[in-house]
């Protein structure tokens, strides 16, 4: 079975996703799903339309929302935060390893969540983004 990494109630992060992986996430329960991996990293990675096509399929809300490997612009969190808070959860979000996710997650919800709280969420994942410290308290 596959194991998503559980941010908190309403988000999980992944490495790169495949089409058996979207069958999981219904089954689990999820609701919608946010790319953020950028089309052609990898010669062996699925295509953003591909993956739409089957999340949309299988009855999943499926975004967009590419985040390159060199960093994360404060617009590309104010429209995760936009996302996330107009379709339905959980959502889970995908990248690479599962690390731009959850640092964008951490991002765009600086404002609602304490510092210590985003630390703590991404450690129990077993993300540590406590080098984005900094940027998220100047976000707050």
């Amino acid at each position: 079975m596959t194991e998503f990494k559980k941010i908190n109630d309403q988000l999980s992060v992944f490495g790169q996703i495949s089409t058996a992986d979207l069958t999981a996430a219904v089954q689990q329960g999820f609701k919608t799903v946010v790319n953020n991996r950028p089309d052609g990293e990898a010669e062996d990675q699925i295509s953003n339309l591909e993956l739409e096509h089957a999340a949309k399929a299988l009855g999943l809300e499926y975004h967009y929302l590419p985040i390159a490997p060199a960093g994360i612009e404060d617009s590309q969190a104010d429209q995760f935060a936009s996302l996330f808070k107009q379709k339905p959860g959980p959502v889970l979000a995908f990248c690479r390893t599962g690390n731009r996710s959850t640092r964008l997650w951490a991002l765009s919800h600086c404002q609602q969540l304490s510092s210590a709280d985003i630390l703590q969420q991404a450690q129990q994942a077993g993300y540590d983004i406590s080098g984005l410290l900094d940027r998220i308290n100047s976000r707050k």
